[in-house]
């Protein structure tokens, strides 16, 4: 990720990221929602998409920000589903 600071407390950032995963299987019930359906997902192993954020740091070190991750891989072959992430978070340098 980089970070850009316009004014001295307040930052951008942006960046890629990459995601790896080790195991992983889902199973969907539709409990007769829509009928009785029941099938096994198998989700993609791997992941890339780009981040991007916001936030404000203070002199003391604190730093409050969000991000957002929008992914760019299909997760399933089927109806083409990506990642989506929002953070929240805070943070102190020493």
């Amino acid at each position: 990720m980089v970070k850009f600071y316009p004014v001295k407390s307040f930052f951008l950032e942006a960046g890629p990221q990459v995601g790896f995963s080790i195991s992983h299987k889902e199973t969907y019930d539709s409990e007769g929602l829509f009928g009785d359906t029941e099938e096994e997902l198998d989700p993609s192993s791997f992941d890339w998409g780009i981040n991007l954020g916001a936030g404000f740091k203070s002199d003391v070190g604190l730093s409050i920000g969000a991000r957002y991750h929008q992914g760019q891989k299909d997760i399933y072959d089927e109806k083409k589903p990506k990642n989506e992430v929002w953070q929240l978070y805070i943070g102190f340098e020493l």
